[in-house]
């Protein structure tokens, strides 16, 4: 009997919730192929508010996501289907193909940055211990391309303090070439859902 399947939908992994089509559950290997994943949302804690009676932080959802992107997740160890034993870097996401991260949402600046001419290009990338790692130490490797306003900027991704995934990048004193060779700039690029400053 053929135990392995294919569906779509939203699957949940610890702190990642992925949003899928042509998504295929493996039983043997135990893993899912997600083929197209619209988008990853995830999590991270909110070190700004207490901790509760656990010492945890409350967990705030970013508001960035990774999209247009394949991968694999690896549920646990094949021999481990139940999970009776506790195995170290499981649940795992290996990505297969770069992803997108846009900043189109209506509320950046009403939409200014187009989708197709404005976004960042994550590289490929593995995440172990989905439920349980330190996300203030969570990047993402990659450059943006700013459809002409500056220059390929290779920078990775973090965590910022609205809760968006972007990052701060000081130029040389050289500086970078802006609007196509039209003018200079010298001094501290900002990237987050408060737009590009």
């Amino acid at each position: 009997k053929n135990r392995d399947f294919l569906f779509h939908g939203k699957v949940e992994a610890g702190l990642f919730d992925f949003w899928v089509n042509n998504a295929k559950f493996n039983y043997d290997p135990f893993t899912m192929d997600f083929s197209v994943i619209d988008s990853i949302v995830f999590y991270v804690e909110d070190k700004s508010q207490g901790e509760n009676a656990m010492g945890e932080f409350p967990l705030v959802k970013v508001r960035s996501y990774i999209s247009d992107i394949s991968g694999t997740l690896y549920i646990d160890q094949a021999n481990n289907k139940s999970s009776t034993l506790n195995i170290p870097g499981y649940p795992r996401f290996e990505s297969k193909s770069p992803g997108k991260v846009y900043y189109d949402h209506s509320f950046v600046y009403n939409g200014v940055y187009d989708r197709e001419r404005f976004y960042f290009v994550t590289e490929r990338f593995e995440i172990k211990d989905l439920a349980d790692f330190d996300t203030d130490s969570l990047t993402f490797d990659g450059f943006l391309y700013s459809g002409g306003i500056f220059p390929e900027i290779v920078k990775p991704l973090k965590v910022r303090p609205d809760f968006s995934l972007g990052f701060v990048y000081n130029t040389s004193e050289v500086g970078l070439p802006a609007y196509q060779n039209k003018g200079t700039f010298i001094g501290k690029v900002d990237l987050s859902n408060r737009g590009l400053r």
